[in-house]
């Protein structure tokens, strides 16, 4: 267990809690009850200072106590600020750690189960059916499709345009997502999809801002707009399904690996509702997230022409002035250290919450049955108690000698445990093969160099606004 050393809380802080309470010894037979914030107040709780800047509460928070109790109006739960409790909740003690009810109730409503939403068996089964899918012999092969569409987007690019980052990058990982999952150009109807997808994202992120959410079934103009969304994701995603079930001419996308699943020692596979349920999942994470972190990289790299110098000077070395493939992903090592200080510094899934299904104890500290445990992820990804000048980015931080040093619950971007992400090597290799095209072709500057990268939390964490970024030839 990591020390939490009594001294270093004595300084004067606006939200210190009393020194006792940051002792983090062995584990002991007299758990004490997680503190509380100083500042946290006696109606709303942290409600206030958490909705005013979540990153900001959650990266203020880490350096308090390894376990806190916090309060949003009327919901309590604990936050996990130690790399080492993380690891328990998200692996060691897993099975008493469920999904949390309300986070479930928010994204499942109106939608069907999906691995992101079960748990147990049911989560199980549909996580066995997937996983060979995700194989990296099996992504292997989706490269040219990236690749593809990537060219197809940047011959759409001339020099001195202005382009909307986020949208711009939305919009790719979109049609990549067709491609490589369907064999199907969503460029025919990537509107309606597209906004589809970006209302369910933007319903989701405001709900789960709110303490007292409104219930779906009242007609209101938001609910109306969700309804609305899913039903156009229906609508989409059901004919390309049905007319590959019955298609006998392989299409060697994701699509055809889960129609041909089957749980081990059975005839068991994926109805089509539980196939939409699954693929409309991976489209909504799965593009969102490597957008929103290609914006930053970008950004970042416009902000740091060092890094950016470094980053070039790799993909001339590797690259010797082609395009890159699935092959040559595993040898951009500096583009993994850029992908990987990035997702440190703006994590899309900033923190993760779980349900204690009976009491526990954390640490030193004791919790309560049926109570929500939030991992705090951006908080101790950032936490200079760990990570040298944590504000600065510094890709070399991740060069591979060092990985050895890291716990590896300071670092997870795409969570870790039996619930790590099964998208992670599309999503990283989807960015490798992108990176290159886009930067070799352009540079990409910013309005400023005094730009302030600031963030909005969504669903995500993602850039606020556009990341308007000029284009330039190279």
């Amino acid at each position: 267990m990591h020390n939490w050393h009594e001294e270093q809380f004595t300084r004067p802080s606006p939200v210190r809690v009393a020194p006792r309470r940051f002792v983090l010894a062995t584990l002991t037979t007299h758990p004490i009850a997680p503190p509380k914030r100083s500042d946290s107040k006696w109606m709303m709780g942290d409600a206030s200072r958490y909705f005013d800047d979540p990153i900001s509460f959650l990266k203020e928070s880490v350096q308090l106590a390894p376990v806190m109790s916090m309060r949003l109006g009327y919901v309590s739960f604990y936050l996990v600020n130690d790399p080492d409790i993380a690891q328990y909740v998200l692996q060691k003690k897993n099975a008493n750690y469920l999904k949390e009810p309300h986070l479930m109730s928010v994204i499942e409503a109106g939608g069907d189960e999906n691995l992101f939403t079960t748990d147990g068996e049911e989560w199980l089964w549909r996580r066995r059916m997937m996983q060979p899918a995700f194989h990296r012999k099996q992504i292997a092969q989706l490269g040219d499709a990236i690749a593809d569409e990537t060219r197809q987007m940047l011959a759409t690019w001339q020099a001195g345009q202005q382009v909307g980052m986020v949208e711009a990058m939305k919009l790719l990982t979109m049609y990549v997502i067709g491609r490589t999952m369907y064999n199907v150009d969503f460029k025919t109807d990537i509107n309606g999809l597209h906004d589809a997808y970006r209302t369910m994202a933007e319903t989701i992120g405001k709900r789960l801002q709110r303490t007292i959410p409104l219930p779906y079934w009242l007609p209101t103009t938001e609910n109306r707009a969700y309804t609305a969304a899913l039903e156009t994701i229906r609508a989409t995603l059901t004919p390309i399904i049905e007319a590959r079930r019955y298609s006998t001419e392989p299409q060697y996308d994701l699509l055809d690996m889960l129609l041909a699943a089957k749980l081990e020692n059975s005839n068991k596979q994926f109805t089509d509702t539980e196939l939409i349920a699954e693929m409309s999942a991976i489209v909504f994470a799965g593009h969102e997230t490597t957008a929103v972190t290609l914006t930053w990289i970008f950004a970042l790299l416009a902000k740091h022409p060092e890094v950016e110098a470094k980053l070039l000077a790799e993909f001339d070395r590797v690259l010797d002035g082609r395009d890159p493939t699935m092959a040559d992903v595993p040898n951009l090592t500096y583009t993994t250290q850029v992908i990987d200080e990035t997702l440190r510094l703006y994590p899309p899934a900033f923190a993760t919450s779980r349900h204690a299904a009976a009491a526990d104890q954390l640490g030193d500290y004791a919790i309560e049955a049926k109570k929500a445990v939030l991992i705090n992820i951006i908080g101790m990804q950032n936490n200079p108690r760990y990570w040298d000048a944590p504000e600065q980015f510094n890709p070399d931080r991740f060069a591979p000698e060092k990985a050895k040093e890291r716990h590896k619950y300071l670092f997870m971007p795409f969570l870790n445990g039996p619930r790590k992400c099964i998208g992670e090597p599309l999503a990283r290799s989807e960015m490798a093969i992108i990176l290159p095209m886009i930067l070799r072709r352009f540079r990409l500057t910013l309005p400023s160099p005094q730009t302030t990268l600031a963030h909005d939390v969504r669903f995500v964490m993602e850039p606020r606004g556009a990341m308007t970024m000029l284009l330039s030839d190279r």
